[in-house]
């Protein structure tokens, strides 16, 4: 399902270049919608039951998000997902949208882990050295995980920069029972 998401997403970003949307309001507006789904899970439930029909769900789509204040060619984009029996991959489509915007911009998302929190120039320090290593704009979801002791571990696109002391004991225990 990733690879239809994949191309709704190029699509519907292709488009808003090609009109000179601002990618990251209509990213804030998708968010709002996957937030809102979330939320209303009924509502959700009714726009993907293959026992309401087709026409009833697209009326009922088209009062739903023209309350939402999306702009126009959202709302048409939410209709195509619901006329397409799509919407059940809303959520895939905004992750992809994220990524190919992220991708566009030459910017890439990450995750730092420390284990208390600490002030915004050190996060601002480590932020740094991974964009020069990776000549990226880098943007952190910060998260506190006192089970890594002290250090970081930073996660950016599928690879983990492990530099937490609790990986540092581990492999200090290999060691002493290798040796």
């Amino acid at each position: 399902m990733r690879g239809v998401a994949r191309r709704y997403a190029r699509a519907l970003v292709s488009y808003s270049v090609e009109n000179g949307v601002d990618l990251d309001g209509m990213i804030a507006n998708l968010k709002s919608v996957v937030d809102f789904l979330g939320k209303n899970v009924d509502i959700k439930r009714y726009l993907l039951s293959p026992i309401i029909s087709r026409s009833e769900k697209l009326e009922f789509a088209k009062e739903l998000f023209g309350k939402l204040n999306l702009p126009d060619y959202l709302v048409n984009f939410c209709l195509l997902l619901v006329e397409k029996d799509r919407l059940g991959i809303f959520d895939l489509v905004y992750e992809e949208v994220v990524d190919e915007v992220d991708r566009r911009n030459n910017r890439v998302r990450g995750t730092l882990k420390l284990a208390t929190e600490v002030d915004r120039d050190m996060v601002e320090s480590i932020r740094k050295v991974f964009e020069e290593k990776l000549n990226k704009e880098v943007l952190f979801n910060v998260v506190v995980d006192p089970s890594i002791i002290g250090g970081v571990v930073v996660e950016i696109g599928g690879y983990v920069f492990d530099g937490s002391i609790m990986k540092s004991l581990e492999q200090l225990r290999e060691k002493m029972i290798e040796g």
